[in-house]
C-alpha cells in the first residue's frame, strides 16, 4: 500500500507552490510532496487593490484548479 500527498503552500505575498510525494507511510509522503514544493516555488504579482485582474483555470494531471479575484 502506498500514501499520495499533494501539498500546496503559499506565504500571501506572491510566493506560491505545490508539491506531490508518494511513500510507504503517510510521512514518508508527506515530507516528499514537501520538499518538492520547495523546489517548485512561483512568484506572482501582486496588485494590493486587487489580488488577480481575473480568474486563473489551470488544469495538471487530472486536477483542476481556479482561483478567483478578491
Amino acid at each position: 500500500m502506498k500514501f499520495r500527498y499533494l501539498v500546496y503552500m503559499g506565504n500571501c505575498n506572491g510566493v506560491i507552490g505545490y508539491g506531490k510525494g508518494k511513500g510507504t507511510d503517510f510521512e514518508d509522503a508527506m515530507d516528499k510532496a514537501v520538499e518538492d514544493c520547495k523546489k517548485n516555488l512561483i512568484a506572482i504579482n501582486l496588485d494590493h487593490f486587487i489580488s488577480w485582474p481575473r480568474s486563473i483555470t489551470e488544469s495538471f494531471q487530472g486536477v483542476k484548479l481556479t482561483v478567483y479575484p478578491n
